[in-house]
């Protein structure tokens, strides 16, 4: 009986000011796949940008066992095999791998260590217990405990900082290739990137190659990766050949990659020139013929100029934002003295990889369990859902989830009348190892998680069966569902649609009336 809306947000901010923003309720027969099982019809309909990607292969990922991600770790290496055929000349211009034994020994490292910190600050009291008797190190404990202070009218955010980079990243000293020039150095073995491969053409021009979703043969278009070796003025060209959807909003969108400079201004900000985007010619030494579908890949090249020496710089498809930063600003609203009244945190469940999914509970002191989330007091008071990142390529959702729970647990007079009127059921991140492990749009099994809510499986899809198992029980009155958008500009919505003359055609209607009666954005 409720109503369930799927939020939108364009991939970025684009170049024209006060381009207007669309708003859509979805009609009978449109594509309902992406919605949660309130909406979905099995007999969807017009196709969708979306299905572009139902045509990719997955790998059987029915073997996997213990809960544990070395057994059931992102085969990356078998991806790229499958996908991309080997370099005819590997000693001639190829600069990074990231499959190759060192690296991806490092990348294996970065997984235990996110795994290890995240139990150690989860919201599962046994989590937290097991992690104190059996961790060595608790090196991170003060940076992912940031609390606001005293001062609840400060920004969380202010406190917090920005999603930056890593800073302990190892990158392999600069190749020399053949010219006797050397060449940049590049990784992407940290959290939530994506590369996979590097080969240098000239000292000035680099083609690359994303990798592929976990236990998929496709889903290349996040990126996110750090390069060093650069000196002041050094004009350099990035090529990424196997972009797989056409019609982004790169070239003549307006949009451009983000950047991060050590040495710079320290924050991710819009950069490079010279952008294109268009079809990727045949590269035989690089990409094999497409047998999945016709469609072509595309190329994303952009230009950098360094404008210091050395350094390191990051690049990313969008605004980063991790799961570890999630679970930093979650410790600061638990943590703060105003918000921690109104919130309540826990584990949803354990995702593939056995990461902690967080579930937020949010509402006035009197209807929420002591201490931790578990069940509101009141199970018929009406309840509000708000799910994001269920599509790990898609963190600009993350970050209006982020300025959602900053305000709704806030001093603002909506935010209180909000907490009045309903509870309020978050989770902020539906899919924390697509994040973790860079994905652009699946899980460790290699599906989309936002496709299984009719029939999730317990283990391959544990985040959609646990919240469906939450639900139970409950009076959910809206459902409001967190999305980035790739091809269009503006904020908008997609709703569920009934039968020609069914009222309920008008309760869906009415949240994006609102939005857009109250917000000019809209």
């Amino acid at each position: 009986g409720g109503n369930a809306i799927a939020f939108v947000s364009e991939a970025e901010e684009t170049k024209h000011e006060g381009a207007t923003a669309a708003m859509a309720s979805e009609e009978p027969g449109e594509d309902r796949r992406d919605a949660p099982e309130y909406m979905q019809n099995e007999d969807s309909g017009d196709e969708s940008e979306d299905d572009v990607y139902q045509d990719f292969d997955r790998r059987d990922s029915m073997g996997f066992g213990g809960g544990n991600f070395m057994d059931f770790i992102d085969h990356y290496q078998d991806g790229i095999n499958t996908y991309l055929v080997q370099l005819e000349e590997r000693n001639k211009g190829l600069v990074y791998e990231k499959h190759e034994h060192g690296e991806l020994m490092r990348w294996h490292g970065v997984l235990r260590e996110i795994t290890r910190r995240t139990r150690e600050h989860s919201g599962d009291p046994e989590d937290r217990e097991d992690s104190r008797l059996n961790s060595k190190s608790s090196c991170s404990s003060k940076s992912s405990s940031a609390s606001v202070g005293d001062g609840a009218a400060k920004s969380f955010s202010a406190k917090l900082g920005p999603c930056a980079p890593p800073q302990d990243v190892h990158f392999e000293p600069p190749n020399v290739l053949s010219d006797g020039k050397s060449r940049l150095s590049f990784t992407s073995c940290f959290e939530s990137g994506n590369l996979g491969l590097v080969k240098s053409d000239t000292q000035n021009s680099y083609t690359l190659l994303l990798d592929c979703d976990s236990n998929t043969a496709g889903y290349t278009q996040w990126f996110y990766f750090g390069v060093q070796g650069g000196f002041a003025g050094l004009k350099v060209q990035f090529k990424i050949i196997n972009m797989h959807k056409a019609g982004l909003l790169f070239g003549s969108g307006g949009m451009r990659p983000v950047v991060w400079s050590e040495k710079g201004s320290k924050s991710w900000e819009r950069a490079c020139s010279d952008i294109q985007f268009y079809p990727t010619e045949a590269r035989p030494d690089l990409l094999p013929p497409r047998t999945v579908d016709k469609r072509k890949f595309q190329t994303l090249s952009f230009t950098y100029t360094f404008l210091r020496e050395d350094g390191t710089v990051f690049f990313a498809y969008h605004y980063p934002y991790t799961y570890s930063y999630l679970n930093k600003f979650i410790s600061t609203l638990t943590s703060h003295p105003y918000a921690s009244k109104f919130i309540r945190r826990a584990t949803l469940c354990k995702t593939v990889s056995g990461l902690p999914c967080e579930v937020l509970e949010i509402s006035d002191p009197e209807f929420l369990g002591a201490t931790e989330a578990g069940a509101f007091r009141d199970q018929q008071r009406p309840v509000a859902v708000v799910t994001s990142r269920v599509h790990p390529g898609e963190p600009n959702a993350s970050w209006m989830m982020h300025g959602f729970l900053q305000f709704i647990c806030s001093m603002a007079p909506e935010a209180r009348a909000l907490r009045s009127a309903c509870n309020w059921l978050i989770i902020p991140m539906l899919n924390p190892d697509g994040v973790v492990h860079g994905n652009y749009r699946t899980g460790l099994a290699g599906m989309d998680l936002n496709r299984q809510f009719l029939h999730p499986h317990r283990r391959l899809h544990p985040t959609v069966w646990a919240l469906k198992e939450r639900l139970k029980g409950l009076k959910v009155d809206l459902y409001l569902d967190l999305h980035g958008h790739s091809k269009k500009e503006g904020i908008f919505l997609y709703g569920g649609g009934f039968a020609p003359g069914d009222e309920r055609n008008a309760d869906v209607r009415l949240f994006p009336r609102l939005c857009a009666m109250g917000s000019e954005d809209f």
